[in-house]
């Protein structure tokens, strides 16, 4: 995800606020519904993120989605970054 942003591994926590980040444009916004969709099989519709503020706004959204499903955003993004 901080590869999206532009920001270094490790450089961006739950708690970063999104308009913090120099990278955090309409690009890394579409791209981020891009990348839950893709890498996470997780359908955010663009508007969803417009009350994202910080990075655990967006984690939230697809931490409901995934308990939908029966599965925990933490899990399967630990698991995918080993």
């Amino acid at each position: 995800f901080a590869t999206i942003l532009g920001a270094e591994p490790g450089a961006v926590t739950e708690g970063t606020p999104l308009q913090s980040l120099a990278g955090w444009d309409s690009v890394a916004y579409l791209s981020t519904v891009v990348f839950l969709d893709d890498q996470l099989g997780v359908l955010v519709r663009p508007e969803q993120l417009q009350g994202a503020v910080t990075v655990a706004d967006i984690l939230a959204l697809a931490e409901a989605s995934f308990q939908r499903e029966g599965f925990w955003v933490s899990h399967v993004i630990q698991s995918r970054s080993r």
